[in-house]
């Protein structure tokens, strides 16, 4: 069960699973390959607070992930954690994808956000999978654009499509 107090589940509340599960079919789909369309994964957030000493982490299943469920939960969870260790080594790195290592089993599919809030001072990650590593990586950018965090310079050429497919991400 979601921890209705806690940040990051306030951030994944505000998130329509429908329209990111229909992104990722979208995003997924090659007229070539049947089996390429992808029907689910696990979003993950997790909510850093420094100053604090604290950290809340919050997964959901989006779509059906089906036996890959455990799979991907497993790696949402690593995507975070090792883009956050390579960021108290002191590394800025922003995207999980810079140390991804497929020879490892480690992937991109995570990005490092700051709250846009006066006052706040808040680390949020983002970490999608369920799709191929770039795929994973522009829904996790465009839902933190879309739940209004401060975005970092990163690039992928998939995010201006996932930008139109995310248009109404986030419940009103």
């Amino acid at each position: 069960m979601i921890n209705p107090v806690s940040r990051a589940s306030i951030l994944l509340a505000s998130i329509n699973q429908q329209i990111l599960t229909t992104a990722i079919r979208f995003l997924t789909h090659k007229d070539d390959d049947v089996f390429a369309i992808r029907l689910g994964g696990v979003l993950a957030i997790a909510v850093v607070y420094p100053d604090r000493n604290f950290a809340e982490f919050q997964s959901v299943s989006i779509g059906l992930p089906g036996l890959k469920f455990g799979r991907f939960a497993r790696n949402t969870a690593e995507k975070v954690a090792r883009l956050f260790e390579r960021r108290a080594e002191g590394n800025d790195e922003v995207a999980a994808s810079v140390s991804a290592d497929d020879t490892l089993g480690t992937y991109g599919g995570c990005i490092f956000f700051r709250s846009r809030l006066a006052g706040c001072h808040e680390e949020i990650y983002v970490s999608f999978s369920g799709a191929p590593p770039e795929v994973d990586e522009a829904l996790a950018f465009v839902i933190g654009e879309q739940l209004g965090l401060e975005t970092p310079k990163y690039e992928n050429p998939l995010i201006p499509r996932a930008r139109e497919l995310l248009e109404d991400l986030i419940r009103g």
